[in-house]
């Protein structure tokens, strides 16, 4: 099994991107980012605007899924932090 696609987006010059952190959720990134692996090599993310996983769960790393509504409706997940922080860890 491969090491999961770690990548950073790299905006173009010149351009505004705009990155929202959604509740519970991704990272939406909107504006010509272009998005890079480990090695520097471009990945295409198959759209302008395009969503980047923050709980880990995904299938499709480095973007989102949707996995995060799954883990969200879990028992005992109240779906704030997708990394599950937001939980008591005595709970």
């Amino acid at each position: 099994m491969s090491e999961p696609l770690r990548a950073r987006a790299v905006p173009d010059q010149g351009a505004a991107v705009v990155i929202s952190a959604c509740p519970g959720g991704p990272l939406l990134v909107r504006g010509p980012a272009r998005v890079l692996d480990a090695a520097g090599r471009p990945v295409d993310p198959g759209r302008a605007t395009f969503a980047l996983c923050r709980c880990g769960a995904t299938r499709t790393a480095p973007f989102c899924d949707g996995t995060h509504k799954l883990r969200r409706s879990a028992p005992g997940r109240d779906g704030d932090d997708p990394g599950g922080a937001d939980q008591d860890a005595g709970a």
